[in-house]
């Protein structure tokens, strides 16, 4: 059952990235939430805490520091985003790479289109993304327990679903990239840059002030705006949503231009240009 589906082949070809990922980044978030009981047992300690967390405020935003979920949503920081490597590389490689090791000329021999293909491996890549969403909330929510904090399990859900949707975006980033270079690598190394600058980008507002615009700039922004695991801040629907149709905009113009791209000489699909055009 497996080979028969485009969209099952790619999903099984994931399951090790699934359980690392998802299991590796849980246990991130576990990590601060352990710790930080021990750093607020009197008001002197939890004094320190909040005036430590807000000299790296350009880091992540300080909100309730001294509990469970603040402390743990700070601390992890722009940490979190080492999640963001996997989908890069799925993305860059899902279409550009199959290319590269010609297993691609395989699938579409099949009475398959070149877009029902995209669709299913850019599919099993989202529902890879899913589950491990499910899995780093799952985590989150069990650890929460465990050290009484007082998110719910739908908090804990929603956390891993955001950083899911910012995964999103990034895959469609390369995935789109990947359509403009002749090789994986290229568009895995210019959209990991591009992940850097837009790090800093959304830094600016919490260093320089009235520069909040600029930092609209960067998804990272929207992502940032969603803090589930604090009680009382919660998730943003707005944003969310912002975040999963940029993601479907992205690979909807990285589909359709895989879709457009004319075979070249080699029977390898050339990169995106006017002489690429069918």
């Amino acid at each position: 059952m497996w080979f028969k589906s485009v969209f099952l082949k790619s999903l099984r070809d994931y399951r090790v990235a699934i359980l690392g990922w998802g299991v590796g980044m849980g246990l991130v978030i576990v990590s601060p939430m352990a710790s930080v009981s021990e750093l607020v047992k009197t008001p002197e300690a939890r004094a320190a805490l909040l005036s430590l967390a807000a000299s790296f405020s350009w880091n992540a935003d300080a909100i309730k520091a001294d509990t469970i979920g603040g402390y743990a949503t700070f601390k992890i920081g722009i940490f979190i985003f080492l999640m963001v490597i996997w989908p890069i590389l799925a993305g860059s490689r899902m279409l550009r790479g199959e290319e590269d090791r010609a297993s691609l000329d395989v699938l579409l021999s099949a009475p398959r289109s070149r877009v029902r293909v995209a669709l299913e491996k850019l599919a099993a890549i989202w529902t890879a993304l899913l589950v491990m969403a499910v899995l780093i909330g799952i985590l989150a929510y069990l650890a929460g327990i465990a050290f009484k904090a007082d998110f719910t399990f739908v908090d804990a859900l929603l956390f891993g679903l955001n950083l899911a949707l910012i995964c999103a975006v990034f895959g469609a980033v390369a995935l789109l990239v990947s359509q403009f270079t002749h090789e994986r690598g290229p568009a895995a190394g210019w959209t990991a840059g591009l992940l850097l600058v837009l790090i800093v980008v959304d830094m600016v507002h919490r260093v320089i002030p009235n520069t909040e615009w600029i930092s609209r700039l960067s998804p990272i922004y929207y992502y940032n705006l969603s803090k589930p695991l604090i009680a009382g801040y919660g998730a943003s629907a707005g944003a969310m949503l912002f975040l999963l149709a940029l993601a479907l905009i992205l690979s909807g113009a990285a589909i359709w231009l895989f879709a457009r791209r004319a075979r070249s000489a080699t029977g390898r699909s050339a990169p995106f240009t006017r002489a690429a055009w069918g």
